[in-house]
């Protein structure tokens, strides 16, 4: 019994073993994930509406911008056709929801990533080389963040017109120095360290230090505010589409949706309740997903 309990024991090594490191590293993470209630609501709330994304052409039994004629007599969800009901044009609310959180969901993503990107790239310059580039990045990330978020959102998509592209470009502008600030003061603090001393003594090129030292070791601060951002990103989406600045039509926008069908909400809430509480609910959701990684990091 001992020696199969031996020989069981060898085999899961091996198989840990020959497992990708990737994947390791994703196991890791979910096991601290579940360490934290908080955490764990915050990834349900994402995962449902990545899933609801992912399988919008399953989901939604309508294309989101088909009209049904007969149903603009009731919109309201009380029957088996449309389980949510419609809007005003007659289009099924279910299949709008769910493809515009595909939309979503593809734009907040790759606009936080791009931010991330310059971010990190202009945090890194100043916190490594200090001097005149540094002061040189501070001034001019000084006055973009002069700007208010929203106005500076309002004169770039006004200035280039509203679309997918124009959403990441905006977003990138206004987040990059705030992100550089946090990684500027990561860095000057994590430049210090002796590994950093190692690398200079090797004749590590500074872009190396930079990206291979530096960055790998300040993630854990820049994945909790990745999260918020991505939060934040979600909102500004959803405030341009309702201010008629966010994805053109007919593309299903959430906040689009909620400007829409302003002026029936008295008559038929539904159409304007159901994408705020869809909003409301993926946001709170990275929210709390920033909190319990936060909380984590605090007890380790």
């Amino acid at each position: 019994m001992a020696d199969q309990m031996t020989l069981q024991g060898q085999t899961e090594a091996k198989v840990q073993e020959a497992r990708p490191s990737f994947v390791r590293r994703w196991l890791a993470t979910i096991g601290l994930l579940r360490e934290s209630k908080v955490a764990i609501i915050g990834v349900s709330l994402v995962l449902f509406w990545v899933l609801a994304a992912l399988f919008a052409p399953v989901v939604a039994r309508y294309d989101p911008n088909a009209q049904d004629f007969a149903a603009l007599a009731d919109p309201l969800p009380l029957g088996d056709a449309h389980l949510l009901g419609t809007d005003h044009l007659g289009r099924d609310m279910l299949s709008r929801l769910v493809w515009g959180a595909r939309t979503v969901l593809t734009v907040a993503p790759i606009a936080v990533f791009v931010a991330y990107v310059f971010g990190c790239a202009i945090g890194m310059l100043a916190g490594y080389y200090r001097g005149w580039v540094d002061t040189l990045i501070s001034r001019v990330s000084d006055i973009i963040l002069s700007f208010p978020v929203l106005i500076l959102y309002i004169i770039l998509i006004t200035t280039v017109g509203p679309s997918a592209f124009n959403i990441v470009v905006a977003v990138t502008l206004a987040f990059a120095p705030g992100i550089g600030r946090i990684v500027r003061g990561l860095a000057l603090e994590l430049r210090t360290n002796e590994y950093v001393a190692a690398a200079q003594i090797r004749g590590e090129t500074g872009f190396y230090i930079m990206l291979i030292e530096l960055l790998p070791n300040a993630r854990g601060p820049l994945i909790v505010d990745a999260c918020l951002r991505l939060g934040y990103t979600i909102i500004t989406i959803g405030v341009l589409g309702f201010l008629g600045l966010g994805l053109p039509p007919p593309d299903p926008d959430w906040g689009g949706m909620v400007r829409e069908t302003t002026t029936l909400m008295t008559i038929f809430p539904h159409m304007a309740v159901m994408p705020s509480v869809a909003l409301c609910s993926l946001v709170i959701g990275f929210n709390l997903l920033a909190d319990g990684l936060r909380e984590i990091s605090l007890r380790d």
